[in-house]
């Protein structure tokens, strides 16, 4: 398998991989729907984590039965509106500083493939500007090229096509079912991080799988090691 390619490139998602958003953003909405007296149960969390903005608003919307409360708009304003009062708190997840530097410093080509807006994007880039200084590529889930959010192809293939690398060259580390279906739907190489509430089970797809960026194995994937 791995020892079988040369990874030439290698595309990270952004949140619950690199940046511990999903915690910001499911305390969040907790607090938005407590409001309603409606909890927000890890089986409909689980659900959306990977998800585009113009997708997972109304799944929660439908799913907790909300529509008499709020719309899928409403949701998402608010939702908006706090997570940019917290970007600045959100911490980057374990080993992700290490990793991104030292394939940056390696000379790697690395991409980020994300189904976050651009705005949200620009909103995290101005929290970690050192962090976001190592992609040679960026996608975003409103790129205009792309027309299916994950776990379609289409924001890795245009990574690949940004880096200039064959999509069968790169690898891709994600933490959702959605990301790495994502990923192998590209003909890429996909590594899951799973949040420890999914646990391993569910990315039974993926080439491997770490409990923590800290924990990636640079030379099984004949990459320069630390």
């Amino acid at each position: 398998m791995a020892d079988e390619v040369a990874i030439e490139a290698v595309i990270f998602d952004l949140d619950g991989t690199l940046l511990d958003t999903e915690t910001a953003a499911t305390r969040i909405i907790e607090r938005l729907l407590k409001q309603f007296d409606k909890p927000y149960p890890w089986e409909v969390n689980r659900s959306v984590i990977g998800l585009r903005d113009d997708v997972w608003p109304n799944k929660i919307i439908t799913a907790l039965d909300l529509h008499m409360h709020m719309t899928p708009a409403m949701l998402l304003q608010e939702w908006k509106r706090e997570m940019r009062a917290n970007m600045p708190s959100v911490p980057l997840l374990p080993g992700a500083d290490r990793l991104t530097t030292h394939l940056h410093l390696a000379g790697i080509p690395i991409g980020l493939g994300t189904s976050s807006s651009t705005e949200g994007v620009a909103v995290k880039r101005a929290a970690n500007p050192t962090l976001f200084s190592r992609f040679s590529a960026i996608v975003c889930g409103d790129h205009p090229a792309v027309i299916n959010g994950k776990p379609a192809p289409d924001i890795f293939l245009m990574v690949a096509k940004e880096l200039g690398v064959s999509p069968t060259s790169c690898l891709v580390i994600e933490d959702s079912p959605f990301g790495v279906e994502a990923a192998l739907a590209a003909q890429m190489w996909a590594v899951a991080i799973p949040d420890p509430r999914v646990g391993h089970e569910p990315f039974h797809h993926a080439h491997a799988v770490y409990n923590s960026l800290n924990d990636f194995d640079l030379t099984r994937w004949r990459l320069p090691p630390f």
